[in-house]
């Protein structure tokens, strides 16, 4: 591009582009940044310094063909300096890559990773309707653009036909447009302004605070696992001696495990979950709040924070266990139907989407592409899902596998949340609830309608399992806690109430029963998260809970110094709760040095 030309464009596009961010000449923001490339050409010849040859020699650069990814990530990128240095107006020097770009690759691989699963995930919705029995493709994808608006379209004319009411179309339109758009992760809600930022880094600071436990939430889900068989699951568990060395080297040396992570991607959740940063395929003007850098710099320390909370919490180590161990499990729990060694009921084969013939199919491949270990008859080596030539059977048996692992161990999709649960506030409120709301229907609902011996194996598995968590994180949990409240909790009440808390089948009654415990003035039935939050909905939250720990802490500063006494355990704990990473595994044996020889409650030596 000629400089001339193009230091005249870049001086409009800056100036374009800061009236816009204040809702000013839109019309020539719409001119300049949208598909309308007459309205392009008329606000270049408005620019300063435009002249015709200019204009022309602008417009061959932006009108080259356009790459034809639908999906904006999925574009080619332009070629930049990032290096290149600039000065502000303020006298500062900045580089391109600080001023511009996002440099966090976790930051950008999680949004990426959200954004194109969530296309791929859109281009494979496919909806049948078989009519005197002919199969009818109503839906064949739903990505790209114009996809949606295409459907709801059709949607609407069928509403005429049919004279539904115009606020039952809308209602039901809302909620495609809702899935949708948490399938491609797209917010819901406006995410850019500055309260939603707040409650954004009050959301990560909470996870930081609380979240040091998490990794004993997680150990009920492994009596699910077993709802695939014994044998099943004993042949997916993976070795001790394998995992140590895949987390020594990093990579997967099994044949087997490598090729159920590339397939299904499950055990992958440390890259493909790396943040839950805004996710947006739309572009955002920001805010003072956003681009201010000391916010960027707290940002990005929190979110630091986050990713070592969830290392330290053992919640990624232990997730990345169970979700290859679950995967492994159902391919084993398939490979022992397909050798006649297994049955299930109709239902189970309805729910994971397979039909009688289709499983048929499905079991048909397996027996002819499986490589077995040894002289097992179920075992697995390899799949060669590569070798299937029946594809159709290929996306249905995926498509199975990951329904199932999803519910033994669970993975939470926007399809199970009301639109209002994304809003900032609700994302505060709600903050480690979504997996009992998911949970109600996903595994309570589930199991009471299958009602089967899978569903008596996954409550009482999860039971057990939870009951030792409860156990395990209590005695982890020694130095904080007083000789009663040890002794409540490792009481026959205690372990049993724990282990039914952290079942998912029960998903919201312990919610539901403290909540209204505590509107009555008593005290919580049930006292065993592991982010030792209480389990009521208004008060479970850590940003309301932080708002109660501060005043507790600077109390428990004063009050020994007040009343002329030595500062009780009690206090010790209630200065540190407001602190991040306050309930780490490592904190709580500081804690328990700190209190050596304190007394469990205060007890007033003034005069």
């Amino acid at each position: 591009m000629d400089p001339k030309a193009l230091q005249a464009f870049s001086r409009g596009y800056v100036r374009i582009q800061r009236e816009a961010s204040r809702k000013l000449n839109v019309r020539a923001a719409d001119g300049l940044f949208s598909n309308d490339l007459e309205g392009l050409r008329v606000q270049l010849q408005e620019l300063p310094g435009m002249d015709p040859e200019a204009v022309e020699n602008v417009m061959a650069q932006l009108t080259r063909p356009v790459d034809k990814g639908a999906v904006t990530r999925a574009k080619h990128r332009a070629l930049l300096d990032e290096s290149l240095r600039v000065q502000m107006p303020d006298g500062t020097v900045t580089t391109l890559a600080e001023l511009l770009l996002e440099e966090d690759i976790g930051k950008l691989m999680a949004s990426y990773n959200r954004t194109m699963s969530g296309q791929v995930a859109l281009a494979q919705v496919r909806v049948e309707k078989v009519i005197d029995g002919q199969r009818h493709v109503l839906i064949d994808g739903l990505a790209g653009p114009g996809a949606l608006e295409n459907k709801l379209q059709k949607m609407a004319a069928v509403a005429d036909e049919i004279d539904q009411p115009q606020a039952a179309l809308m209602k039901d339109q809302r909620h495609i447009e809702a899935l949708h758009k948490g399938t491609a992760g797209v917010p819901l809600y406006d995410e850019s302004t500055a309260f939603a930022q707040a409650l954004r880094l009050l959301r990560e600071y909470g996870l930081a605070r609380v979240g040091g436990q998490l990794g004993f939430a997680q150990i009920p889900e492994i009596g699910a696992i077993f709802t695939a068989g014994f044998k099943a699951a004993m042949a997916g568990m993976p070795s001790y001696r394998a995992f140590v060395r895949d987390a020594r080297t990093g990579r997967l040396k099994d044949g087997f495990a490598a090729e159920i992570e590339s397939v299904f991607g499950r055990g992958a959740e440390r890259i493909r979950t790396a943040g839950d940063w805004r996710l947006s395929t739309e572009g955002e003007w920001g805010t003072a709040f956003e681009m201010s850098p000391r916010m960027r710099k707290i940002e990005t320390a929190l979110g630091v924070a986050k990713r070592v909370t969830m290392e330290i919490s053992g919640l990624n180590a232990l997730n990345t266990l169970l979700h290859r161990w679950s995967t492994s499990a159902v391919l084993h729990w398939f490979s022992r139907v397909a050798s006649g060694e297994a049955t299930t009921s109709v239902q189970r084969l309805r729910n994971m989407g397979l039909t009688d013939a289709m499983a048929e199919r499905v079991f048909a491949q397996m027996r002819k592409y499986r490589t077995l270990k040894g002289n097992s008859t179920f075992k697995l080596e390899r799949l060669s899902l590569d070798q299937w030539d029946d594809l159709e059977a290929l996306a249905h048996f995926e498509h199975a596998v990951h329904v199932r692992g999803s519910r033994m161990v669970q993975s939470n999709s926007p399809g199970l949340f009301a639109p209002w649960m994304s809003h900032p506030v609700a994302k505060t409120v709600l903050q480690f609830r979504t997996f009992v709301i998911g949970a109600h229907s996903k595994q309570m609902l589930h199991n009471i309608h299958m009602w089967d011996r899978e569903s008596l194996t996954n409550f009482l598995g999860s039971m057990v399992a939870g009951q030792l968590g409860h156990v395990a994180q209590t005695v982890a949990n020694a130095p904080m806690l007083s000789e009663k409240q040890l002794e409540e909790r490792l009481s026959l009440q205690g372990i049993a109430m724990g282990g039914f808390q952290r079942v998912g089948m029960v998903a919201l009654l312990p919610l539901m029963v403290d909540t209204v415990a505590r509107a009555f003035g008593q005290p919580g039935v049930f006292n065993s998260r592991s982010t030792d939050q209480t389990s009521d909905v208004w008060f479970g939250n850590p940003t309301t809970g932080l708002l109660d720990d501060i005043p507790k802490a600077m109390h428990a500063i004063t009050a020994p110094f007040s009343d002329g006494r030595p500062m009780s355990r009690g206090e010790v704990r209630a200065i540190l709760r407001p602190l991040i990473w306050q309930n780490t595994l490592p904190m709580t044996t500081l804690f328990g040095l700190m209190s050596q020889g304190r007394p469990d409650t205060a007890r007033s030596t003034a005069p």
